[in-house]
């Protein structure tokens, strides 16, 4: 059986094993037996402070389901992750405070998948 999640409830509305119609950054699909795909797809692999943070969220809100049995973490189509985005940092008005809040909401992304109660690949 194939289950999408809900709208607004965990990120887009997408079937199991389709992808959105529209780009989006982040997206998640669920098989009927509690495996969620947590797919990102961040322009070359790198991660702003924003979207970490909204991985950091949708990744809590993955897991606090009582749906999910199993979170499988999808990179994306050339780049898994690659670190800060140094783009953003470069632009900022402080790039000091910046790269520090991107590191830091990146660890929080890292600390979420490497505590997380669920099996997590």
């Amino acid at each position: 059986a194939v289950v999408s999640t809900q709208s607004g409830h965990y990120g887009r509305d997408v079937p199991y094993g389709q992808t959105p119609a529209t780009f989006q950054e982040i997206w998640v699909t669920m098989t009927a037996d509690g495996v969620f795909f947590v797919n990102f797809n961040f322009y070359n692999g790198a991660m702003s402070t924003y979207q970490a943070k909204n991985l950091e969220s949708i990744l809590r809100r993955v897991e606090e389901s009582s749906l999910c049995k199993v979170i499988v973490l999808k990179g994306g189509y050339n780049f898994f992750s690659n670190g800060i985005n140094l783009n953003t940092i470069e632009s900022s008005s402080d790039p000091v405070s910046e790269s520090w809040s991107n590191i830091n909401a990146i660890n929080d992304v890292v600390r979420r998948i490497a505590t997380s109660s669920k099996v997590t690949i």
